[in-house]
């Protein structure tokens, strides 16, 4: 008998590498990501995505299901499994290098979009992430999701999307009306650009759609019916931000479940797990 989960992440699985000499490297992806931290807010959760039949996919698989993550429709391919490779410069996480690995074939069987019926929140990441600077990857990962998200959203009640850090306005209203809730990392130096980048897209979106922006060491804020939303920061030692936007998600579509939708506690529940985030190495 299929279960029913309460939320089902789709997308990216890598690892981070931190030190190539030493091969010392951590599991994440932002779908992967965002299963863990929603999971470990006492929810059900789907991680679908495929892995290379290398250690690093095995590690990987091996620490989601320690974390009670659901791997059951996940695909397993010959090949390598996508990874980052991360520097830091004062605690802010920069990626020097990735490979998307067999990811590059991700696709949705038929048998797993029947899952997607039944859960409260779909999240799909988007590949939106990566950083390959071949032109013509970067369009390919844009087309696939433009193929790929009024597929999900025929599928789902509520469909979540990190947007990361792209801002093409085109990009964004081709997929916008089929959102229901909208990450966008923005950073602590947008402050100024977020007013006109909001109202700009505002229009593109479904008026019951939350647009979230998350704005680094300024908080965080929602649009909701032309209502704005905001929450501070909290102040916490800065070790390693790789991943704090992905717990920040995790946390806050855990607690729309729980409270039915309550902006301002989703908010500062993303935001407070972001902030343990903070606190150590590796995504979680």
């Amino acid at each position: 008998m299929k279960e029913n989960f309460d939320l089902v992440s789709i997308g990216d699985n890598c690892v981070d590498i931190y030190n190539l000499e030493k091969n010392e490297f951590y599991p994440g992806g932002n779908a992967v990501n965002v299963s863990v931290i929603t999971k470990r807010q006492g929810l059900s959760v789907c991680y679908y995505g495929i892995f290379g039949n290398d250690i690093y996919g095995d590690t990987i698989k091996s620490n989601l299901l320690k974390e009670g993550v659901n791997l059951d429709y996940c695909k397993t391919m010959e090949g390598n499994t996508g990874f980052t490779v991360v520097d830091f410069n004062d605690g802010d996480r920069v990626f020097l290098n990735d490979d998307l690995g067999v990811q590059n074939y991700f696709d949705l069987s038929d048998s797993f979009l029947k899952v997607l019926k039944d859960s409260a929140i779909n999240f799909y990441s988007g590949f939106t992430s990566w950083i390959s600077d071949i032109e013509n990857e970067k369009n390919s990962i844009k087309n696939k999701n433009l193929r790929l998200i009024p597929k999900i959203k025929k599928y789902s009640d509520l469909l979540a999307f990190d947007f990361s850090n792209i801002y093409d306005l085109n990009y964004i209203r081709g997929i916008s009306s089929y959102i229901d809730i909208a990450f966008f990392s923005m950073g602590s130096d947008a402050s100024n650009f977020v007013q006109e980048f909001s109202e700009n897209i505002q229009r593109y979106f479904n008026d019951d759609s939350i647009i979230v922006f998350t704005l680094g060491k300024n908080g965080s804020m929602a649009l909701k019916n032309k209502e704005v939303f905001s929450q501070e920061p909290i102040d916490a030692a800065r070790v390693d931000s790789l991943g704090c936007g992905d717990a920040f998600i995790g946390a806050f579509l855990a607690e729309h479940i729980k409270t039915d939708g309550d902006i301002k506690k989703c908010l500062k529940r993303g935001t407070g797990i972001a902030t343990e985030k903070l606190g150590h190495y590796g995504a979680w």
